[in-house]
């Protein structure tokens, strides 16, 4: 029988297993007009996507008290459920991964109840084994804090481990945590990941499989 390379993968959520675009866009363009009347842009919101959520309003405002905006960015993905996609052959993925033996968690940026629900709207809730939110951190991605804590509660340790991402904040807490990476290409920040040197890339999330097994 053929012996696997890993025993655990890690996934980031939001423009890896979920195409979650225009849920993240939306909010924060409804959030910018109310309380700035700013039209913000798709390619200003991108480079802050995968870091801290509170860091991102932070870049965007250039304020410091930033709670009330991340309230209401809540508000409205909490009233449109609709905007939530997955990504084609993620749920078929995940099956495949989960019938190898490989262990599936989650090791995301999304703060806020919202995410067991998107989850479960994209059909793929059952998957994780464990999912590690900023919640659960001190120090949430790019520092490999969430990532350390997902592999003791799994007991995989690091060499055996992968690491699915599509933002600079996941490689680089990968690669800090000392886990292989593999970068969504397909995601937000695409082909800007290569110049990162991930272990792997991949262009559709079915090509994962074969890597890690």
């Amino acid at each position: 029988m053929k012996k696997r390379k890993f025993d655990a993968v890690l996934f980031d959520i939001d423009g890896t297993v979920l195409n979650t675009g225009e849920y993240i866009f939306q909010a924060y363009k409804y959030t910018m007009d109310l309380h700035f009347k700013r039209s913000i842009t798709w390619e200003e919101v991108v480079p802050v996507l995968g870091l801290p959520f509170a860091k991102c309003y932070r870049i965007l405002t250039n304020l410091e008290e930033v709670d009330y905006l991340m309230e209401c960015h809540h508000q409205f993905q909490s009233k449109n459920p609709q905007l939530v996609k997955v990504y084609k052959n993620t749920q078929k993925t995940l099956e495949e991964v989960k019938k190898t033996g490989v262990i599936i968690a989650a090791v995301t940026s999304h703060t806020g109840n919202l995410l067991q629900r998107n989850l479960k709207i994209a059909g793929v809730e059952k998957y994780f084994k464990a999912i590690v939110t900023p919640d659960h951190v001190k120090k949430p991605k790019p520092d490999p804090e969430s990532i350390i804590k997902a592999l003791e509660t799994l007991k995989v340790k690091p060499d055996r481990a992968v690491f699915v991402g599509d933002s600079p904040a996941d490689m680089e807490a990968g690669k800090k945590a000392g886990v292989k990476t593999i970068a969504a290409l397909y995601g937000f920040h695409g082909r800007k990941l290569l110049k990162l040197k991930p272990d792997y890339t991949v262009n559709d999330i079915s090509q994962i499989t074969p890597i890690i097994w």
